[in-house]
């Protein structure tokens, strides 16, 4: 049986409480990726994901204009727009138990923890659809 461990991203890039929608638009920028978990003391806080960084970044160019939209992202603290309520999901639980949580709630992600609630990943829908292109080519060989 697979489980979250098998095809979660593992050790996931992180901002902290006090990093800002600028730090936050250019990592996920450079890194090409959508979600962001918030560390503070080693605990995790909240996730920023791309779609709202997108809308505060349009809302900061309708409000500002473009020529501030910079200046205004580093004055955005992350918390401003992080999800703090989210579910967890362990490294041994069933892919079949979350995929079907994923599909009714349409998460885009969920943070993996271990078994003294730490951080150790994130599951993502891309993590889903690689499984889904290697279960594909297994089928085809």
């Amino acid at each position: 049986m697979l489980k979250v461990q098998d095809i979660m991203t593992a050790n996931p890039l992180t901002l902290t409480f006090g990093h800002t929608l600028k730090n936050a638009h250019d990592l996920t920028h450079a890194k090409g990726i959508r979600y962001l978990p918030i560390m503070e003391n080693d605990e995790l806080v909240g996730i920023v994901t791309h779609r709202e960084m997108i809308a505060s970044i349009i809302r900061i160019m309708q409000e500002h204009g473009a020529d501030k939209l910079v200046e205004q992202e580093m004055k955005t603290p992350i918390m401003s727009l992080a999800v703090t309520d989210f579910k967890r999901v362990y490294l041994d639980q069933s892919l079949k138990e979350i995929s079907c949580f994923f599909i009714e709630h349409k998460y885009g992600c969920l943070p993996v923890m271990d078994a003294n609630e730490k951080l150790v990943g994130i599951l993502t829908s891309s993590d889903f659809v690689k499984l889904s292109i290697k279960l594909l080519e297994i089928s085809d060989s």
